[in-house]
């Protein structure tokens, strides 16, 4: 009887548990980061603006490396995020393609530096041809994080 009565309030207190933890998409310590960007070119490979979203600051992108094959340019940058008032400082080196019939940017690459090194970073963003600046967006992939 006394171990019928304990399996019961075992059950019953694990029932609670599951009825009351927060059933979520995901930790919201492990979200992306959002943020949107504008920056213009300001050297023949070095690229400085802001961005904005889940926090906010300046820019400095760098090209590193560059295949041109037809319309389509095989890029790597190297992003540098600074941001005095919400302490986010990281720098991330991402590779993809430019389509230069379009001016899609599809690029993709790791933190290598600072806040939340190790993650992975996806950025989607527009080339503007007239003066070849850009704008678009930068996500960080938290959860993937060292």
């Amino acid at each position: 009887m006394k171990s019928k009565t304990l399996f019961t309030a075992s059950a019953a207190l694990l029932t609670m548990a599951i009825l009351v933890t927060p059933v979520s998409a995901g930790n919201s310590t492990m979200a992306p980061i959002r943020l949107g960007f504008d920056k213009e070119l300001v050297d023949s490979t070095v690229w400085e603006g802001t961005y904005w979203g889940d926090a906010s600051g300046d820019v400095t992108v760098t090209l590193v490396g560059l295949r041109i094959t037809g319309p389509i340019w095989h890029v790597e940058f190297e992003w540098v995020l600074t941001d005095d008032v919400d302490g986010l400082t990281l720098r991330a080196v991402v590779s993809g393609i430019i389509n230069m019939n379009t001016g899609h940017i599809a690029l993709n690459g790791v933190v290598t530096e600072g806040h939340y090194c190790g993650a992975q970073v996806h950025v989607d963003a527009q080339l503007e041809f007239d003066d070849y600046g850009s704008h678009g967006d930068f996500r960080i992939m938290t959860g993937s994080a060292a």
